[in-house]
C-alpha cells in the first residue's frame, strides 16, 4: 500500500526542500536585522532613531545655500546626440558630513565622520541658484554653463528625524573631579566606514 502514498510523500520532500534556499535566506537576513540592533552596546553594530542637533558650526549645501549637517549634491552635463536625445557626457558627485548629535531616546549620541552614505534620491533644486551652480561647476571642473548641466541635492539638516546606521562605543568623559572608572560618565559616540544615513 506505500505505492499509493508514495506521489504524495515525493511532492512533501520536494516542498520541504524548496523551502530551504529560502529558508536559509530568511535566517539570514534575520540575523542582518538583530546585528543592526538599536540598543547601544559598547562596539555593536546598530540602528538608532533620533534628531538631529547641531554640535559646533554646521555645514552649507554647495547648490541649495542650505545650513545642514551632511549633503549630497551631484552635477551632470549633457552631450547632444542624433535625433535630439541628450545623454550624460560627465557627472560629479560631491559627499560631505560633518560630527553632529543624534538626539535618541538612549540620550544624546555623537555621529562621527566627515562623509557618510546617504541611499535615499536626491531632489531638484526649487528654486534653482545658477551662481552657486556655476561655482559647483567650476570647483569640480566641469567647465559648462550652469543653464546647460542639471543638477540634484540631498541635505540633511538640524531638527531633521533620521536613522543613522553605525557602529556605536561608549567613551569615558574627563571631568573635574575624581570619580571611578566606573562611576566616570559616559558618552556614545557613533562611527562607521561610513555612516549610513536614512531619512524617517
Amino acid at each position: 500500500m506505500l505505492w499509493v502514498f508514495l506521489p504524495a510523500i515525493v511532492l512533501t520532500v520536494i516542498g520541504a526542500l524548496a523551502t530551504v534556499p529560502g529558508a536559509v535566506r530568511r535566517a539570514h537576513a534575520r540575523r542582518g536585522r538583530l546585528a543592526m540592533t538599536d540598543r547601544p552596546e559598547d562596539h555593536a553594530l546598530v540602528t538608532l532613531r533620533g534628531t538631529v542637533k547641531l554640535l559646533g558650526q554646521g555645514l552649507v549645501a554647495p547648490l541649495s545655500g542650505r545650513s545642514c549637517v551632511a549633503y549630497r549634491a551631484a552635477a551632470r552635463t549633457f552631450a547632444p546626440t542624433i535625433g535630439g536625445a541628450r545623454t550624460v557626457d560627465a557627472e560629479k558627485i560631491e559627499i560631505a558630513m560633518t560630527p553632529f548629535v543624534l538626539v535618541t531616546k538612549h540620550g544624546e549620541v555623537i555621529v562621527d565622520g566627515d562623509t557618510c552614505e546617504l541611499p535615499h534620491h536626491s531632489s531638484p533644486i526649487i528654486p534653482r541658484r545658477l551662481h552657486l551652480e556655476q561655482k559647483f561647476l567650476e570647483r569640480t571642473n566641469m567647465f559648462d554653463e550652469a543653464s546647460k548641466a542639471g543638477f540634484d541635492e540631498i541635505v540633511v539638516k538640524p531638527g531633521m528625524k533620521i536613522a543613522v546606521h553605525g557602529v556605536v562605543r561608549e567613551e569615558v568623559t574627563t571631568t573635574g573631579a575624581e570619580v571611578g572608572f566606573r562611576e566616570a560618565p559616559k558618552r556614545l559616540r557613533l562611527s562607521g566606514e561610513p555612516v549610513v544615513i536614512d531619512l524617517d
